[in-house]
């Protein structure tokens, strides 16, 4: 990890759980209106199929909506540090039970979080200064309460950048869902969550496009490639 150069460290060692559900919710309930409710009543049997896994217990029985979800998960928070991965793995089972693929929800919803964390978008800053690109972006996660504790990067000679997230707080969830085949997206590579939003945060700061490959997975640190196509 020498090669990598660290961003600012966030004061806080995970994201703030209800505003990171709150983002997760906000994504499930737009497919929900594609799907009805069967999106929703899969979405809640997943979350309770995780926690069952991961704490031994599952969801209270008269919980029936994502509003529910979130503040249940909410509160385990002190059981549980990081809630949200049962929501994020919940809605990658759920994907893949109803779409047969990964990533849709996660497309829908990142736009509206890039937004919310991005305040403020001026036209001179939609510049490919990588740099400048992954300080605002750590600027920006700080103070939306939904940043990794420490990330670094690389910048690559063909114009990708490599970060590296630290003990990502997803990890949970990836790992699960990995296990179970989950994370395939359709070209074949794997998904990230993290890159998802990542990537559509980029798109809203440069105007450009923005796909990634991940290159590294596991508990102590995951590496991803960026970059404009």
């Amino acid at each position: 990890m020498r090669d990598f150069k660290m961003l600012e460290e966030s004061p806080y060692e995970l994201p703030d759980a209800r505003v990171f559900l709150e983002l997760v919710v906000s994504s499930n309930k737009e497919v929900e209106k594609t799907y009805g409710p069967v999106y929703i009543t899969r979405f809640i049997k997943n979350v309770s199929r995780f926690l069952v896994q991961k704490i031994g217990e599952k969801l209270p029985e008269d919980i029936k909506d994502t509003n529910q979800v979130k503040e249940y998960l909410v509160s385990i928070s002190n059981k549980y540090p990081t809630p949200y991965c049962a929501a994020i793995y919940a809605t990658l089972k759920t994907e893949n039970e109803l779409m047969g693929k990964s990533e849709i929800v996660s497309r829908v919803g990142t736009k509206d979080a890039a937004k919310v964390v991005l305040k403020e978008l001026r036209t001179g800053e939609r510049k490919l200064d990588i740099n400048n690109i992954l300080s605002r972006f750590r600027q920006d996660t700080i103070a939306g309460k939904i940043a990794h504790h420490e990330m670094g990067y690389k910048e690559n000679e063909d114009g990708s950048t490599d970060i590296m997230w630290k003990n990502c707080f997803l990890f949970d969830a990836c790992q699960l869902a990995y296990d179970e085949g989950l994370l395939k997206r359709s070209d074949g590579t794997q998904v990230c969550e993290q890159m998802v939003a990542s990537c559509s945060y980029f798109k809203l700061l440069t105007g450009y496009e923005w796909d990634y490959k991940l290159l590294e997975f596991g508990k102590s640190h995951c590496v991803t490639r960026c970059y404009v196509f």
